[in-house]
């Protein structure tokens, strides 16, 4: 077969069928359909090795027990669906996460009603600590470009420098000395 009647041939190919009917989908089964996904998060774990799914989804299970009810559904290797009874429950956990992940390497998302309700949000992160500390976080919550500062505390931290905002040392025998001067 030449080249030319290949590509003539390619050319006519289509996966529409326009001979066929349509499908309609009705507004009642939109409104359904939007609200059953409304309540969902996907995720992926980003891991060379595939996961044990029922390890995994056990472990998940029990670290959000506090929120609700969770729902979680393998969808493919590494890929899950997670399914909550409320909104609140699934933006409570995309906004802890999506705020965590500034900071550092999520860890947990401590989800107990007493800490992440309110003034407080507690989660665990794997940081860098030959860094400097995060302060805060700005956030522009109205999306306005008008800009809140979310401050961060950090729970049992050892040799904390105040002055260059690293661990390892105090503010004594902080090398940096212009963070010294500033701090005193």
């Amino acid at each position: 077969m030449a080249t030319e009647e290949i590509a003539r041939l390619c050319k006519s190919l289509s996966i529409i069928d326009k001979n066929g009917f349509v499908v309609r989908i009705s507004g009642e089964d939109k409104a359904e359909s939007a609200k059953e996904v409304y309540h969902c998060l996907v995720g992926k774990v980003l891991s060379g090795k595939r996961v044990n799914r029922e390890a995994f989804i056990g472990v998940l299970k029990q670290l959000w027990s506090n929120i609700g009810k969770v729902e979680i559904e393998c969808v493919s290797d590494n890929i899950f669906m997670f399914y909550f009874n409320r909104k609140e429950d699934r933006d409570l956990v995309r906004i802890a996460r999506s705020l965590a992940v500034k900071i550092g390497e999520v860890v947990d998302i401590l989800a107990d009603s007493k800490k992440c309700r309110g003034r407080f949000l507690q989660v665990k992160v794997c940081i860098d600590i030959s860094q400097p500390l995060k302060m805060g976080l700005r956030l522009d919550v109205e999306d306005d470009g008008n800009f809140m500062v979310a401050p961060l505390i950090y729970e049992i931290l050892p040799d904390f420098c105040f002055a260059c905002g690293r661990i390892g040392h105090g503010l004594r025998v902080c090398v940096d000395d212009e963070a010294r001067a500033e701090a005193l």
